[in-house]
């Protein structure tokens, strides 16, 4: 497809994939820069891009790509793009910004995302607003399907929140879907038992 077209933006955009996952860092990085170069609104490449200059610690250059990806109203996937800066700025964080704004961005654009919906949830708890976790956590379970880690960070919720009921049940749960997790290992530091 390049030797025909070199400058067609999804390709170079797929071969930007392909390097990248070869470990080819600068060959990656010329053909995401050639097929954002290409076509400015190629949306996908600006998300791709920005996942592969987080993973390099060049995160404001990451989130200005993933809002140029957000800024297309004909992006048909944005609210990919909205938990990728979401992620960015959980592992990577930069003054001023929080990750928060973008899984709430994808929680507009699908009220469902359990990536959002669990990550929103985790915000919340760690910011001591452990009422408005359990709300995120009750609508992950009602999306998604349980993980030890959700599970885990269901119990530590209704631990906080003083619901021994809830708190129980999820640890039930968690010991019975998942007994050799990691997660079910810490349920003794959390519950006592």
């Amino acid at each position: 497809s390049l030797a025909i077209n070199p400058n067609d933006s999804q390709s170079n955009n797929i071969m930007a994939l392909i390097q990248q996952r070869l470990r080819e860092d600068d060959k990656a990085e010329g053909y995401f820069q050639k097929a954002i170069d290409s076509d400015p609104n190629n949306s996908e490449a600006h998300n791709n891009y920005a996942v592969f200059l987080c993973e390099h610690g060049r995160v404001k250059s990451a989130i200005d790509h993933f809002d140029r990806a957000l800024s297309n109203p004909l992006y048909r996937s944005p609210e990919k793009a909205s938990i990728n800066a979401g992620l960015c700025l959980q592992q990577r964080p930069l003054p001023g910004l929080s990750p928060e704004k973008y899984f709430r961005k994808a929680l507009t654009l699908n009220p469902r995302s359990t990536t959002a919906l669990y990550h929103m949830a985790s915000i919340s708890f760690e910011s001591g607003q452990s009422l408005p976790a359990r709300g995120f956590m009750q609508r992950y379970f009602e999306a998604a399907q349980d993980t030890p880690e959700s599970l885990l960070l269901a119990v530590k919720i209704e631990k906080a929140l003083g619901a021994r009921d809830a708190q129980a049940r999820y640890a039930f749960r968690l010991r019975g879907k998942f007994p050799n997790s990691e997660e079910a290992k810490q349920l003794v530091k959390i519950t006592g038992r």
